[in-house]
């Protein structure tokens, strides 16, 4: 990637094939020294007679001390060589971005070198994600909330007051992490059965076959004897997620309608991350 000046354009001592020693800056243009450029710093140039018939583009490092743009390289010139042109008379010099210097971001991999900043303190993403299949590429990010909600394998008549029910998730890349907090104030069924179950996930977990993902919840309201850890269990390609229990001597098990009893009050928050 080649370094830029704003509006640099000026006249040098000589034409011929020697470097661009600056003289004077054309009008309405600054000077190399005004437009700040760097002692050693490579830049790109634009060389062109009064009447364009000889012109030259190339790239060379700029002398501080001396005012010399080298033209150590030609890319380009009016006789269709990469040779220096032998301009006749000084012609006007203007320091120059090619096309090769300005990457499309919306085009094919564009490699940078050293920090990339975002002085806006932004990067915007689309909303629909463009996926890429190289695992060192960033294609996705999403933040927002979801609606935890209280259920059964089989809701049955299953009826949920919530105190509280609020959700919060962050997408990045493939990665997604959600935090969600469930207070209920009335909890009752008659005809519910089955698994104790989460609902609601912003993001459908990884489809594989393999795939768990785990992470200790805070509870309230659970009758479970003698287990005394329960967490969150996420499956594979499913928006739900299961309560888990565990405890000292204990088999692991899942949470059902036995566990949570109709008329308590069920409570429930945690967090957890899984791929998508």
């Amino acid at each position: 990637m080649a370094a830029f000046l704003d509006v640099c354009r000026f006249t040098p001592t000589a034409g011929g094939t020697t470097d661009w020693t600056f003289s004077t800056a054309v009008v309405g243009y600054q000077s190399p020294t005004a437009a700040g450029a760097v002692n050693g710093t490579v830049y790109r140039y634009r060389a062109e007679s009064a009447d364009l018939s000889q012109w030259e583009i190339g790239h060379g490092a700029y002398n501080s001390g001396t005012g010399v743009f080298a033209r150590s390289t030609v890319l380009f010139n009016s006789l269709g060589t990469t040779a220096k042109v032998s301009f006749t008379v000084a012609p006007q010099v203007a320091i120059v971005a090619l096309a090769e210097d300005l990457p499309s971001l919306s085009g094919a991999l564009n490699t940078f070198t050293g920090i990339i900043g975002a002085a806006g303190g932004q990067i915007a993403f689309p909303a629909t994600q463009n996926p890429s299949a190289d695992p060192n590429t960033l294609d996705d990010y999403e933040e927002g909330t979801w609606n935890p909600v209280l259920t059964f394998a089989t809701p049955g008549n299953l009826s949920v007051t919530y105190s509280r029910q609020k959700g919060f998730y962050t997408k990045i890349g493939r990665l997604v992490t959600v935090s969600f907090d469930i207070e209920t104030s009335a909890f009752s069924f008659t005809t519910a059965s089955g698994n104790l179950i989460i609902s609601g996930l912003p993001f459908a977990t990884l489809n594989d076959v393999d795939f768990r993902a785990h992470s200790i919840v805070g509870f309230q309201g659970v009758t479970r004897a003698g287990y005394t850890q329960f967490y969150a269990i996420l499956l594979n390609n499913v928006t739900t997620m299961l309560v888990g229990a565990s405890g000292s001597g204990q088999g692991i098990s899942t949470l059902s309608t036995g566990d949570t009893p109709t008329g308590g009050v069920p409570v429930f928050g945690g967090s957890v991350s899984y791929p998508t």
